[in-house]
Protein backbone atom coordinates (compact mmCIF):
# COMPACT_ATOMS: atom_id res chain seq x y z
CA UNK A 1 0.00 0.00 0.00
CA UNK A 2 1.25 3.58 -0.83
CA UNK A 3 2.94 4.85 2.24
CA UNK A 4 0.05 7.82 3.10
CA UNK A 5 -1.33 9.18 6.04
CA UNK A 6 -4.86 9.37 6.10
CA UNK A 7 -6.88 12.07 8.07
CA UNK A 8 -9.98 10.63 10.17
CA UNK A 9 -12.31 12.66 8.00
CA UNK A 10 -10.88 10.63 4.80
CA UNK A 11 -10.98 7.15 6.67
CA UNK A 12 -14.63 8.22 7.46
CA UNK A 13 -15.11 8.65 4.14
CA UNK A 14 -13.56 5.43 2.88
CA UNK A 15 -16.29 4.07 5.15
CA UNK A 16 -19.73 5.87 4.33
CA UNK A 17 -18.56 5.97 0.76
CA UNK A 18 -17.81 1.93 1.18
CA UNK A 19 -14.53 1.59 -0.77
CA UNK A 20 -11.47 0.27 0.34
CA UNK A 21 -8.09 1.82 1.41
CA UNK A 22 -6.33 -0.48 -0.63
CA UNK A 23 -8.22 1.30 -3.95
CA UNK A 24 -7.48 4.43 -3.16
CA UNK A 25 -4.04 3.61 -2.45
CA UNK A 26 -3.94 2.60 -6.00
CA UNK A 27 -5.11 5.45 -6.82
CA UNK A 28 -2.16 7.65 -5.11
CA UNK A 29 0.12 4.85 -6.47
CA UNK A 30 -0.99 4.29 -10.07
CA UNK A 31 -3.28 7.74 -10.86
CA UNK A 32 -4.93 7.93 -14.57
CA UNK A 33 -4.18 11.75 -13.88
CA UNK A 34 -3.28 13.98 -11.30
CA UNK A 35 -4.76 17.60 -11.16
CA UNK A 36 -4.23 20.56 -8.97
CA UNK A 37 -6.72 20.99 -6.02
CA UNK A 38 -9.13 23.70 -5.19
CA UNK A 39 -6.61 24.32 -2.15
CA UNK A 40 -3.17 25.84 -2.51
CA UNK A 41 -1.32 22.89 -1.87
CA UNK A 42 -3.66 20.06 -2.72
CA UNK A 43 -3.51 17.69 -5.74
CA UNK A 44 -6.75 15.41 -6.89
CA UNK A 45 -5.52 12.26 -8.04
CA UNK A 46 -7.86 10.06 -10.22
CA UNK A 47 -7.90 6.34 -11.03
CA UNK A 48 -10.69 4.88 -13.47
CA UNK A 49 -11.95 1.15 -12.23
CA UNK A 50 -14.22 0.35 -14.49
CA UNK A 51 -17.16 2.71 -14.87
CA UNK A 52 -16.29 3.99 -11.35
CA UNK A 53 -13.84 6.73 -10.66
CA UNK A 54 -11.74 7.08 -7.10
CA UNK A 55 -10.66 11.02 -6.93
CA UNK A 56 -8.17 11.26 -3.51
CA UNK A 57 -7.55 14.88 -2.37
CA UNK A 58 -3.72 14.74 -1.13
CA UNK A 59 -2.16 16.93 0.62
CA UNK A 60 1.33 17.88 1.47
CA UNK A 61 2.32 18.33 5.20
CA UNK A 62 5.16 20.38 6.84
CA UNK A 63 7.52 17.12 6.87
CA UNK A 64 7.01 17.08 3.51
CA UNK A 65 4.64 13.54 3.64
CA UNK A 66 1.45 13.13 1.69
CA UNK A 67 -2.07 13.52 3.63
CA UNK A 68 -4.88 11.92 1.98
CA UNK A 69 -7.62 14.67 2.96
CA UNK A 70 -11.16 13.05 1.24
CA UNK A 71 -11.96 10.48 -1.03
CA UNK A 72 -14.79 9.68 -2.98
CA UNK A 73 -15.90 7.26 -5.63
CA UNK A 74 -18.13 8.71 -8.82
CA UNK A 75 -20.69 7.41 -9.51
CA UNK A 76 -21.65 6.66 -6.02
CA UNK A 77 -21.64 2.99 -4.81
CA UNK A 78 -25.44 1.48 -4.42
CA UNK A 79 -26.90 2.44 -0.65
CA UNK A 80 -24.48 4.72 0.20
CA UNK A 81 -25.99 9.00 0.98
CA UNK A 82 -23.60 10.08 -1.88
CA UNK A 83 -25.83 7.65 -3.90
CA UNK A 84 -29.03 9.18 -2.66
CA UNK A 85 -27.82 12.55 -3.07
CA UNK A 86 -27.01 11.95 -6.36
CA UNK A 87 -30.75 10.40 -7.18
CA UNK A 88 -32.16 13.25 -5.73
CA UNK A 89 -29.98 15.95 -7.43
CA UNK A 90 -31.32 14.56 -10.79
CA UNK A 91 -34.77 14.26 -9.91
CA UNK A 92 -34.71 17.60 -8.83
CA UNK A 93 -33.05 18.89 -12.50
CA UNK A 94 -35.66 17.01 -14.16
CA UNK A 95 -38.66 18.15 -12.25
CA UNK A 96 -41.10 20.89 -13.78
CA UNK A 97 -41.31 24.36 -11.47
CA UNK A 98 -44.49 22.44 -9.43
CA UNK A 99 -42.17 19.66 -8.56
CA UNK A 100 -39.06 21.11 -8.05
CA UNK A 101 -41.27 23.25 -5.55
CA UNK A 102 -43.07 20.22 -3.37
CA UNK A 103 -38.93 18.51 -3.78
CA UNK A 104 -37.46 21.30 -2.07
CA UNK A 105 -40.53 21.12 0.67
CA UNK A 106 -40.36 17.46 0.98
CA UNK A 107 -36.16 18.37 1.78
CA UNK A 108 -37.23 20.65 4.18
CA UNK A 109 -39.36 18.37 6.10
CA UNK A 110 -37.21 15.47 6.19
CA UNK A 111 -38.80 13.28 3.83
Amino acid sequence: MANLTWTNHAKDRLKERQFSQVQASQAFSNPDNIIPGKQGNTQQYLKHFGEKTITLIVSTNERGEKVVVSCWIDPPNYGTRDYYQNQRYHEYQKASPFRKIWLIIKEQLGF
